[in-house]
């Protein structure tokens, strides 16, 4: 029987009592998501925390991936606070559209754009510089992967594709760090046995990008790409 939101509300409280180590995050913990079916049709509201604690709970998610004019994409290490995946290379942001009327819209993809638009500015302070049009939605990708310590990643991953020159301003508390990184060097990242890397970005690096790298000047071409099933890791 599914966990009722008031359910979950309870659990989160003892979680946030019981975390206060770093508030942020687990203030973050409170963010109401959208939980899905394997079709990414809407079940109801699930709290992130309930989302990625114990078993979890499948909800809608986001990647982009962020190229600037000189075809190089942006990869940031993830904050030693993160929940899950903590210290691991991924793609330019990753997070989640929130229950709401905005980012729960789908025509042309709109909530998780709006959701990726509030996230860069939260992450990485790319504030102003990118509009919903300037993103092209490439596909979904489900995946589930465990993190360790009673936590789980389960998504349905809406990919996103954009190409801007953009000013950075990190949080520290969700980026550790950045690289703008061409084919060739994110090649060598992936191959290297001690680099951690995220484990939805790899899925994505090395079965989806290469397909796509070379038409991210085109964005005709990458919407002929873009892969309207959904692909399942």
């Amino acid at each position: 029987m599914p966990v009722s939101f008031p359910e979950q509300e309870n659990s989160l409280k003892t979680y946030l009592n019981s975390h206060s180590d770093d508030q942020r995050q687990a203030d973050l913990m409170g963010e109401v998501l959208i939980g899905v079916t394997l079709d990414d049709e809407v079940t109801g509201r699930v709290s992130k925390y309930h989302a990625h604690a114990g078993a979890g709970v499948l909800h809608r998610a986001f990647s982009v991936l962020l190229f600037n004019t000189g075809g190089e994409l942006l990869i940031q290490k993830r904050s030693p606070e993160k929940i899950t995946f903590p210290g691991y290379w991924a793609n330019t942001c990753c997070s989640h559209p929130l229950y709401t009327k905005d980012e729960l819209e789908t025509v042309n993809s709109a909530g998780v754009k709006r959701a990726a638009i509030r996230k860069l500015t939260q992450e990485l302070g790319i504030a102003g510089e990118l509009a919903e049009d300037d993103f092209t939605a490439m596909a979904r990708l489900y995946y589930r992967a465990e993190s360790g310590n009673g936590w789980v990643e389960e998504e349905m991953d809406h990919i996103l594709i954009a190409r801007a020159n953009v000013t950075l301003t990190l949080n520290p508390n969700e980026v550790a760090s950045v690289q703008w990184v061409s084919r060739a060097e994110l090649s060598d990242l992936l191959k290297d046995n001690e680099a951690l890397i995220a484990p939805w970005f790899r899925v994505i690096a090395e079965q989806l990008l290469p397909g796509w790298w070379s038409h991210i000047d085109d964005r005709e071409a990458l919407k002929r790409l873009a892969d309207k099933r959904i692909i399942k890791a």
